[in-house]
């Protein structure tokens, strides 16, 4: 699955990808990503289990925005005492 954390020194993205089925997130949850930066030629530790909640957050937000757009957009049912 495909991330991107954020370079402390330069500001720029870097995307990298992890592994997200249950053997590798089992075994990497308490492991650092080691990440080597395009842009500032340094290494960037990050804990896995904080990109992977991190990222299953946004998710839920994504899926919640997108609930509350589909039922905004609907038109309202009308109660049974309205017909």
């Amino acid at each position: 699955m495909g991330y991107a954390l954020t370079c402390p020194d330069t500001g720029e993205r870097v995307p990298f990808h992890i592994k997200t089925d249950a053997k590798s997130v089992a075994q990497a949850w308490n492991q650092f990503i080691q990440i080597v930066c395009p842009h500032c030629g340094g290494r960037h530790d990050i804990k896995y289990k904080e990109v992977y909640m991190d990222n299953v957050i946004t998710g839920f937000q994504d899926d919640l925005a997108l609930v509350m757009l589909s039922n905004h957009s609907r038109p309202a049912k009308k109660s049974p005492e309205a017909i």
